[in-house]
């Protein structure tokens, strides 16, 4: 099966790098969730007024590369699998999605 028919399955995939999605059922791990290691960063620079620790220096340095790599991957699939479907939709002459522009964070 062509790598950009994944469709829903793919989004969800993405979906789950950056949190847990509202249906999950229980209490499950999200350490690994980007919005978990932004948190924690938010954490511990909004637990003091001085200057930010090595601590918390380092916590935002994961938070930061986090997000760069699930912007990097949510790039990717807007460019890959969402264009794929585009172009699909397109040739049947049907007006659905609008053009996406890649998402950046501004430093």
């Amino acid at each position: 099966m062509d790598k950009h028919i994944r469709g829903k399955d793919g989004l969800d995939e993405l979906e789950k790098r950056f949190r847990s999605p509202p249906e999950t059922k229980g209490y499950p791990y999200t350490a690994d969730k980007i919005v978990s290691k932004v948190e924690m960063a938010q954490a511990y620079v909004g637990s003091t007024y001085d200057t930010p620790s090595a601590a918390a220096e380092t916590y935002m340095q994961i938070a930061h590369d986090s997000v760069n790599d699930g912007l990097s991957e949510l790039n990717s699939f807007i460019s890959g699998e969402l264009e794929f479907l585009r172009k699909a939709i397109d040739s049947a002459g049907i007006e659905l999605l609008s053009d996406t522009e890649p998402v950046s964070v501004a430093d």
